[in-house]
């Protein structure tokens, strides 16, 4: 523990949050449908470097951009996040949540 006590502290391999204020590089999305409750679904995605990825996604809304490009929005554990619905490589329903104070 000296290096505490020279306050020395070791790396760490997370990711440092932003000093400035989050700037949003996302298009102001018209939300056209919501979903109440919402729809748990198993997402496969593409992103914009090609990465594959699976997830559960508790879709709140779909939309279109102001780019004219359609988007789903949910929760993907506790965040929000945009999709871009092209991207989307196979989306399956898998519940719908309970509704509130059910």
């Amino acid at each position: 523990m000296e290096f505490i006590e020279e306050g020395a502290f070791p790396e760490n391999r997370l990711p440092e949050r932003p000093k400035h204020p989050h700037v949003s590089h996302f298009p102001d999305i018209a939300w056209t449908e919501t979903y109440d409750p919402e729809r748990i679904v198993l997402l496969e995605y593409r992103d914009a470097e090609g990465a594959e990825s699976q997830r559960y996604v508790a879709v709140t809304c779909k939309g279109v951009g102001s780019n004219g490009v359609e988007y789903i929005g949910g929760y993907d554990a506790e965040r929000f996040k945009i999709f871009r619905v092209e991207r989307s490589l196979r989306m399956e329903q898998i519940a719908r949540a309970a509704a509130a104070g059910a």
